[in-house]
């Protein structure tokens, strides 16, 4: 193991573990966590395997689609681990509010994005939630 788990990405996992917990089980989400974790393990083998997006992001990260999750990450010694968001919520270049920053800002409120709709902002349960 040589990645580092940064605190959002931690807070990342236990919202999902948490969600994925009372929707579908303890045993499901604990499958789910060892998944993650093996995937992590598997980009420190190959840290190339994500794709950059610097039409999101500006900082040296990389995105890897762990169906139904992005991870971003940032390929080094350690790789670090920033995020882990569902992958229905696809950073749209056009909406700052899902950039990797405004992600954290938003945390746990409700974000309105330049199209009228209200998003839910905890990363587990992100979702469209209705027009403003």
């Amino acid at each position: 193991m040589n990645y580092r788990v940064l605190p959002d990405a931690q807070q990342d996992i236990q919202d999902i573990d948490d969600w994925v917990s009372e929707h579908f089980g303890a045993d499901f989400a604990n499958r789910t966590q060892a998944q993650l974790y093996d995937t992590f393990d598997l980009l420190t083998d190959f840290p190339q395997m994500g794709r950059p997006r610097p039409d999101i992001e500006s900082r040296p990260v990389r995105f890897f689609l762990l169906k139904p999750y992005w991870i971003v990450y940032q390929p080094g010694t350690p790789l670090l681990i920033h995020r882990i968001y569902p992958a229905a919520r696809d950073p749209n270049p056009t909406q700052s509010w899902m950039t990797l920053s405004s992600l954290t800002a938003h945390r746990g409120a409700a974000a309105v994005a330049s199209n009228g709709w209200s998003i839910c902002a905890r990363l587990s349960r992100c979702c469209l939630t209705s027009r403003v």
